[in-house]
């Protein structure tokens, strides 16, 4: 009888600890939330990046949070390669009061992308302004802000400070703050204020192509850790267990 539930001990622990492994959330290495205000509209073009590390187990399901009311124009999967081999993912959107939430799937790759229209822009004259209080609603070791100025845009400037700046392939111009370590709650405040003299958006539809991911492209197109890797790591508990037992059962027998 002792043997039995030994043996049946030494089952279950290894059966825990493959739950474990397949259910444990991931945390993303970073997030990056972007505001893009007259990009191709009159508006803001506001896009979530989420980058897990190389090793997370797929399927990953991915939360998102956006302003409340934003719509959502495209969800998916970067593979690090030409924006049409992306993945487009099928999102379920959730209200979740003071905010809107977007679930989808990743399948094939560790980075998931949200984009989203968002009439956050105040515009009076030549002044433009947008106000955000981000609160950080998912786990992630990193978050950082990062602002694509319009063309023509003057006088820019944004809260938190940003740290880099640098030019984007259509020719526009980025603002990045540096990484935050933000809790699950905490409250981040974006400010951004520039002049601009014209109206219109800063590309046309024929320019227009689907962003790209964030600066961080590490863990795009790595080979895939699926279920087959857990049951494997399954097996070799059981495997262990078994040895155990019989190792267990000679020495009393």
């Amino acid at each position: 009888m002792r043997k039995t539930v030994l043996f049946v001990v030494v089952i279950m622990l290894g059966l825990v600890s493959f739950v474990h492994v397949a259910t444990g959330a991931p945390i993303p290495n970073e997030l990056e939330v972007q505001f893009w205000p007259e990009y191709d509209d009159n508006q803001v073009l506001f896009m979530e990046t989420v980058q897990f590390p190389s090793d997370t187990p797929l399927p990953v399901e991915v939360k998102m949070a956006m302003p409340k009311g934003a719509s959502v124009i495209w969800t998916g999967e970067i593979l690090g390669g030409p924006t049409s081999q992306d993945i487009q993912a099928q999102p379920t959107i959730n209200d979740k009061g003071d905010y809107d939430e977007a679930v989808f799937t990743l399948t094939k790759s560790r980075i998931a992308q949200l984009e989203a229209r968002w009439n956050g822009l105040k515009t009076s004259g030549d002044e433009r302004s947008l106000l955000y209080d981000w609160i950080q609603r998912y786990e992630a070791k990193q978050t950082k802000f990062t602002l694509k100025a319009p063309s023509q845009s003057t006088d820019v400037k944004m809260t938190p400070a940003s740290q880099t700046q640098g030019s984007s392939p259509d020719n526009l111009n980025n603002y990045s703050t540096a990484p935050l370590p933000l809790a699950v709650g905490q409250k981040q405040t974006i400010d951004i204020k520039y002049k601009r003299s014209i109206t219109g958006p800063s590309v046309t539809k024929q320019q227009q192509q689907q962003p790209a991911q964030g600066e961080n492209g590490a863990g795009a197109g790595a080979a895939p850790t699926d279920n087959m890797g857990l049951i494997f790591i399954a097996l070799i508990i059981g495997g262990v267990g078994f040895l155990l037992y019989q190792k267990i059962r000679n020495r009393n027998a």
